[in-house]
């Protein structure tokens, strides 16, 4: 499984294959990278998911970031974020 996600509310498009997630959304890349999110954009895995509202991404104990929008790259491979970002890497103990 590349990506796993739940959220209390959501759409699908026959029409287009886009699946909208609203509200406590919450997702875990196969890289164990999770990411809380206020609305969650998945349009297919060879394009962009597009992540908006209050997003925090965290990996595991050791990154924490902060941001108004997320891409994540198709192949889950890539994210980029922006809009007041905060970024907070912790050295191993």
């Amino acid at each position: 499984v590349s990506m796993s996600f739940q959220s209390s509310k959501g759409s699908y498009d026959e029409n287009t294959g886009v699946i909208t997630l609203y509200n406590n959304t919450y997702i875990v890349l196969k890289d164990g990278i999770s990411l809380k999110t206020d609305k969650l954009t998945w349009s297919g895995s060879d394009k962009n998911t597009i992540a908006e509202g209050h997003v925090i991404i965290k990996k595991g104990d050791d990154m924490m970031s902060t941001a108004n929008k997320c891409i994540i790259g198709p192949g889950y491979d890539s994210i980029k974020i922006s809009g007041n970002t905060i970024t907070k890497v912790y050295k191993a103990k």
